[in-house]
């Protein structure tokens, strides 16, 4: 289910551990040493980053860079997804077993009030956490069950602190869900949810089938991130270049760039891309 399109835009660098909920020391970056070269006494900038946060309050994402000489030869940009969707259910038994499941009632993407169905207990790095519907009321970050263990109060914050960490946890497939609080695995696996919706559980690879191009997105997620990694290409991003989105084109600019893309996170990609650059400069 496509609950990610209703969710309000916002960005959260990861800025340390919290304690427990898993054994990490990532940062928000991960850069090489960059080795600055001297000409006529000015100090380039050279160098290889990465930094992460959280774009659209559930999305894990990456933005990794490449510079020579003071200006960007190579950006990237992609996105995981956390427990709100891969934790997402269809059915309540995989080959005759039983499915424990949260059901919670909230609004869709149109505002219509839906039924959302969520595994009651998932496996993260080793780790395993019970889903528990969280109240209306006490909703926060769009999450409407949260996951947790003797050690973590709440996984989605944790995982906003260590964007880093889950960002690799999801590449090395460290996510399932399982039978039990004891992590019982299934005889036949569950696929997440993620991956039997959009193909895979990263946006950008060629599989992924997450928001694609059709009459109403007439660029879709590749495409949209496309333009902008290529706007963001050939910049000295040592000042933030202002984004602003044409009143009457819907599309943004930034460095003096028209670039096309009309995704609400173009600014916060663009953030993301300053914070790898500082990195490289610190």
């Amino acid at each position: 289910m496509k609950r990610n399109l209703l969710l309000a835009a916002a960005l959260v660098l990861s800025v340390g551990a919290l304690a427990s909920c898993g054994d990490t020391t990532s940062s928000a970056t991960s850069a090489e040493t960059s080795v600055s070269t001297v000409t006529s006494e000015v100090v380039k900038v050279n160098g290889n980053a990465t930094e992460y946060g959280v774009v659209h309050t559930v999305n894990i994402t990456s933005v990794s860079i490449e510079v020579e000489n003071d200006l960007t030869t190579s950006v990237k940009i992609n996105e995981t997804f956390t427990p709100s969707d891969w934790a997402l259910v269809d059915a309540d038994e995989v080959a005759g077993q039983t499915i424990d499941t949260i059901t919670v009632t909230a609004e869709d993407h149109s505002g219509t009030p839906t039924d959302f169905t969520y595994a009651k207990f998932i496996e993260v790095d080793g780790d395993i956490y019970t889903g528990t519907a969280v109240a209306a009321e006490d909703v926060t970050n769009s999450q409407i069950v949260n996951y947790s263990n003797s050690d973590c109060e709440d996984l989605f914050a944790y995982i906003s602190e260590n964007a880093e960490w889950y960002f690799n946890v999801a590449e090395e497939g460290k996510l399932s869900i399982v039978a039990d609080a004891e992590g019982t695995v299934f005889g036949t696996p569950y696929t997440l949810g993620t991956v039997a919706t959009y193909g895979t559980n990263f946006k950008a690879d060629v599989d992924n089938t997450y928001w694609p191009v059709s009459d109403f997105a007439l660029l879709g997620w590749k495409g949209n991130v496309a333009k902008i990694e290529a706007a963001l290409t050939g910049l000295d991003l040592s000042t933030a270049p202002e984004v602003a989105k044409g009143e009457t084109t819907g599309t943004y600019t930034f460095a003096g760039v028209e670039t096309g893309a009309t995704m609400a996170f173009t600014s916060t990609y663009v953030a993301l891309a300053v914070a790898a650059y500082a990195t490289l400069v610190a």
